[in-house]
């Protein structure tokens, strides 16, 4: 595992994904992204036909014999959590038979959470509307502001959510 040191080189990281998947998934890094990339950094990338928020838990150095997808975008200005937390998020994923990434997103503080992005359907439904009802306005901002605290209470946007427009 390569530490957070900017000036060591890696072609590629091991994301946990916030999502019930047991391992963690190898993703490119964008050269425009690569300074921002740090283990315990939160990220959006492509998994399956949707995007979702994951973890760097590991810089990887070998290049795999196939193409990674690349991640999309690093979510937070800081890491979320130290390096030295992976083993610790790992033992007790391990333990309880948990996937990594949950453990760690249920690990963190909520603050980091209150953001959200839209999910193809929700890109979908906004497609040539115009900011005719409040809604559309919400969708409109959280789809310009990816990964940015909501300046809403949670109770507008939950209703998105249960739509299916929305992902936390």
């Amino acid at each position: 595992m390569i530490e957070n040191d900017p000036l060591e080189p890696f072609s590629g990281v091991s994301i946990a994904i916030s999502a019930p998947v047991m391992e963690p998934f190898s993703y490119a890094v964008p050269e425009s992204l690569r300074s921002r990339v740090q283990i315990g950094s939160r990220v959006l990338v492509p998994f399956n036909r949707r995007r979702l928020a994951g973890y760097v838990v590991e810089k990887v150095s070998e290049t795999p014999d196939f193409t990674l997808k690349e991640i999309e975008d690093v979510l937070d200005p800081e890491p979320l959590f130290h390096p030295r937390m992976v083993p610790l998020f790992k033992w007790i994923a391990d333990y309880y038979r948990h996937p990594l990434g949950m453990v760690i997103h249920s690990s963190l503080p909520g603050e980091p959470f209150k953001s959200a992005m839209l999910t193809e359907k929700g890109k979908a439904f906004l497609d040539g509307r115009l900011f005719d009802s409040e809604e559309i306005r919400i969708l409109h901002w959280i789809d310009n502001h990816l990964g940015k605290k909501l300046p809403w209470p949670m109770k507008k946007i939950y209703p998105l959510k249960d739509k299916g427009d929305t992902l936390f």
